[in-house]
């Protein structure tokens, strides 16, 4: 039977690490394709990019057209959404289990008929940094 001690230092780690994984440490880098409907640009290569999660927010950074901090706005085991209720609507959601993201930002103005609602989007995978 382990030591009362070591199991308090175990408890610990496992807390600390938590905390800070919630707090912003986890920083995920991103590839994806991205394609922006408004200048007919379909799936061009994006590398580079991250994510970073924190508390109650991501930051997605190097990834054009969706730079920035957006609210939490779902969250469970397998998957972490986030976005922004103002015009033109930015959401993302990524895949915890296997690493996949997806970012979209809506037409501020009404699509034409057959076009896409979207103005811009990029999806791939991020991974560990």
């Amino acid at each position: 039977m382990a030591k009362p001690s070591v199991i308090g230092l175990v408890l610990l780690l496992v807390a600390s690490a938590n905390a800070t994984a919630q707090d912003g440490g986890n920083r995920l880098s991103c590839d994806g394709m991205i394609s922006d409907f408004a200048r007919n640009i379909r799936d061009i290569e994006s590398h580079g990019g991250f994510i970073e999660l924190r508390r109650n927010s991501v930051k997605v950074a190097a990834i054009d057209g969706f730079e920035g901090t957006y609210a939490k706005t779902a969250s469970s085991e397998t998957q972490l959404c986030f976005g922004t209720t103002a015009e033109p609507a930015t959401k993302g959601c990524l895949n915890r289990t296997t690493g996949e993201l997806s970012i979209s930002k809506q037409r501020n103005v009404p699509a034409q008929p057959g076009a896409s609602e979207f103005e811009r989007t990029w999806a791939g995978n991020c991974r560990n940094s």
